[in-house]
């Protein structure tokens, strides 16, 4: 079940179709023009413009997105670069931060040189400061990138099974150490 935020124009959801509208079944005016807009707005998501090179392959699903990844994807960084639609701002509501945010499900298809290019422009953002040496970015995340990674206790629990590991129970002050196939046996079990 989809929640109505995080469903798009682009998605095909409008609230009327073109031959309610054609017959003039609709009584209110307001409903109207709003209806008018969404089909606009539609017909322009079907074009791509601008975006051809980086269309969603068809067959592709596109991952479901909660409420707060849909206002931080929907919010692009106006940086005037080719890459300025693949990364996004978000400004926390907590404290005042501002997150970059990209994510690897848009990124998948640029080429090789092409992510480096964004690679760099991204760690550009992301390191910048102002006049006072202050960093604009608290955070930046790349979402999805490290998802070929292994699992870092399985790793080390399989290749390195005698690795020393101290560990402190929660609520005790003693410090433990035992090895890290028996800490991963004791946190695969909980």
């Amino acid at each position: 079940m989809y929640n109505k935020e995080v469903q798009t124009v682009c998605a095909g959801l409008t609230r009327i179709d073109k031959e309610t509208l054609s017959q003039g079944q609709c009584d209110n005016l307001e409903m109207n023009k709003e209806s008018f807009r969404y089909l606009k707005d539609e017909q322009l998501c079907r074009l791509n413009l601008g975006m051809q090179e980086y269309r969603i392959p068809q067959g592709v699903q596109t991952p479901f997105v909660t409420h707060q990844e849909h206002s931080v994807r929907s919010s692009f960084l106006k940086t005037g670069t080719k890459f300025s639609n693949f990364i996004h701002e978000e400004h926390q509501s907590n404290g005042g931060a501002l997150v970059l945010h990209a994510y690897m499900d848009e990124l998948s298809f640029l080429s090789p040189v092409e992510m480096e290019r964004f690679a760099e422009e991204f760690l550009a953002l992301s390191f910048s400061e102002n006049d006072k040496n202050a960093a604009y970015y608290a955070l930046a995340i790349v979402h999805g990138a490290a998802a070929y990674l292994p699992d870092f206790l399985d790793y080390f629990a399989f290749n390195f099974p005698n690795t020393p590991v101290k560990m402190e129970i929660l609520g005790k002050k003693d410090i433990e150490t035992t090895t890290i196939s028996n800490f991963h046996s004791q946190v695969r079990t909980l």
